[in-house]
């Protein structure tokens, strides 16, 4: 997220407005951080709430209002075992 100019970034609900600052990019833009870590938006993304951004290419990461990345855990996986009868005995 980006700020044009000297625009100071503003806390939503919830968020402590002393963690929110901006660094400057590499080519003079102010990007705006969130308790030191620079905030993006994910082009996908089109609706309040959605985070389809979320762990693409194990780099991007939601940032919690505690100003902590947030990295979900990879879905479970399940596994079957096959089983086998011999002989019509089960044991």
């Amino acid at each position: 997220m980006l700020v044009s100019g000297g625009a100071k970034p503003t806390a939503g609900a919830g968020l402590t407005p002393a963690k929110l600052g901006t660094i400057k990019r590499p080519g003079g833009q102010m990007q705006v951080t969130y308790n030191g870590l620079p905030l993006y938006r994910y082009s996908a993304d089109k609706k309040s709430g959605e985070v389809l951004g979320e762990g693409v290419g194990g780099v991007w990461f939601a940032v919690s209002s505690a100003g902590k990345i947030v990295k979900h855990a990879p879905a479970a996986t399940t596994t079957t075992t096959p089983t086998t009868t011999s002989g019509g005995y089960g044991y």
